[in-house]
């Protein structure tokens, strides 16, 4: 407002100026009292203050036009960063499907994968349903290798995590770091580097009790009430009520089989002998050793060439070591090699 007045006073001044100018030109006139002169110096100094408003106006109308175009471009600049297409997350893959025997469904479908031969990979959220004479074997993207019992679902929710909802799996983290955790109704259960089997069984007409068998390592079960710790060779049954029961289990007790014939079969083709010997027996729960060693040649030394798709664990020591002219005999936990007669 003061420089609104300041401007409209300058221009007054500069009429009257003006008008000063004009009168020295049309010469000398009769004087005119105070009187006389004073409606004139009014009426121009309104007519001046009417052009000073006007101009006023002007410089308000340009700079709320100037202002409406920027917020129209800028209206215009946020409307089409919020409209423009947000590309989609690109599928995780999360794990791959190794084996599946008898009835399995697996939603939605294995993505199909670039590499012929190469398992489909399974998809975050995947969900895997197995049949009474159905079982499936999964690799983690993290590295663990799980198996699907008969009459199980499992929701896969990542590389490290998957929930059981019914039946039973069967993992074997190795030597991972971290572990994996299994969500279950009854609990969390979480390993570190172990062999073990999680199952949900029946324990009434409506109740259920989580079975945890450990065959290497360590398991942790949280129940949300109490922490609950097993080791290898053992067993934890705990009930709906959080009461709690443990028992022995051997490494190569028969209540393993399962998993072991729901192994993928390995890839024995250029490996050694005492590498296909050390895969097979740790399915089985074992340890083997050679009781008769060659003097020319040792396990370590001897290539394998072929294939044991189709066969089990125990099918495939069986094979393999009658073509490399050895036998095997099963004692306690161990698995005796030596030099078959000939």
């Amino acid at each position: 407002m003061n420089e609104q007045r300041e401007q409209e006073a300058a221009s007054i001044a500069a009429g009257e100026a003006q008008v000063a100018t004009l009168l020295r030109l049309a010469g000398k006139a009769p004087a005119l009292s105070e009187d006389e002169l004073r409606p004139a110096r009014e009426a121009a100094r309104e007519v001046w203050r009417g052009q000073v408003r006007r101009r006023t106006a002007r410089r308000r109308q340009v700079w709320a036009a100037g202002t409406l175009a920027a917020g129209v471009v800028a209206a215009i600049a946020v409307t089409w960063w919020v409209s423009k297409p947000v590309a989609p997350a690109a599928p995780i893959t999360v794990a791959s499907l190794e084996l599946r025997t008898g009835g399995v469904t697996v939603e939605p479908s294995p993505a199909t994968t670039a590499t012929s031969g190469a398992a489909p990979a399974l998809l975050a959220g995947t969900v895997l349903t197995s049949g009474p004479d159905g079982r499936a074997a999964l690799r983690l993207a993290g590295g663990a290798s799980v198996r699907l019992d008969g009459g199980s679902r499992v929701r896969i929710a990542s590389p490290v995590s998957l929930a059981l909802e019914r039946g039973a799996l069967y993992v074997d983290s190795g030597a991972l770091p971290g572990g994996i955790e299994i969500e279950t109704p009854l609990g969390r259960v979480t390993d570190l580097g172990t062999q073990f089997e999680v199952r949900l069984a029946p324990a009434g007409a409506s109740a259920l009790q989580l079975r945890l068998r450990v065959r290497e390592g360590e398991v942790r079960v949280d129940t949300g009430r109490a922490t609950h710790r097993a080791e290898a060779g053992s067993e934890l049954l705990l009930a709906a009520d959080g009461s709690a029961h443990r028992a022995a289990v051997a490494a190569d007790d028969p209540a393993w089989q399962w998993a072991a014939r729901a192994a993928p079969a390995p890839d024995i083709d250029g490996r050694t002998l005492a590498f296909f010997l050390d895969r097979e027996t740790r399915e089985l729960g074992l340890r083997w050793r050679l009781v008769e060693p060659r003097p020319e040649q040792s396990p370590g030394d001897v290539v394998l060439h072929g294939s044991v798709a189709g066969l089990t664990p125990e099918e495939a020591i069986e094979v393999v070591l009658t073509g490399s002219g050895l036998r095997s005999e099963r004692t306690g936990g161990e698995l005796l090699v030596s030099v078959a007669p000939r």
